[in-house]
């Protein structure tokens, strides 16, 4: 199961990022207006919007990275080796971009969009269930702030602990 692959690719960066004195970033997204996509066009419709959106996030990662699709229109990236918060920002308005792309199915041009919250190990927490659950809080954050936008954990800007 993903989500199970997700936590032990988590467990492993985090092990190699105490070890290289390098940092993670851990990346929740929720997809935006997904419920009507489904509920008006079809689960067929709503399989090619999860089909592509997955694909677009795979393009925007690094192959050190990894993505998962965690359960229903949410998904996760693990950004290992991160070496300058400029660089998770990029990648989340990368994500946005690409989330606000229509989604082309039969005749019809599917508009989404997606929210993302981001935690950064080792700066916010040294433990993955805790990144995790301050990744999905600042997901929403972003929800409530507007939709279609990113936060950090702790609404900060990154700073990241580089050693």
């Amino acid at each position: 199961n993903n989500r199970k692959r997700f936590e032990l690719k988590l467990h492993d960066s985090l092990k190699m990022a105490a070890r290289t004195k390098t940092c993670v970033a851990v990346l929740m997204i929720d997809l935006d207006n997904f419920k009507p996509i489904n509920d008006q066009n079809g689960h067929a419709a709503g399989d090619e919007v999860l089909r592509v959106v997955s694909e677009r996030l795979g393009h925007i990662c690094r192959d050190t990275d990894f993505v998962a699709r965690l359960g229903g229109d949410e998904f996760a990236i693990i950004a290992t080796a991160v070496d300058a918060g400029e660089h998770i920002e990029i990648m989340a308005h990368r994500i946005i971009d690409q989330l606000n792309l229509p989604v082309y199915y039969q005749s019809l041009a599917l508009k989404i969009g997606g929210s993302v919250g981001i935690s950064i190990y080792p700066d916010d927490s040294e433990d993955a269930i805790e990144l995790v659950q301050k990744s999905d809080k600042a997901l929403y954050e972003a929800k409530n702030g507007g939709r279609n936008t990113f936060r950090f954990a702790e609404n900060k800007v990154a700073k990241l602990n580089l050693a």
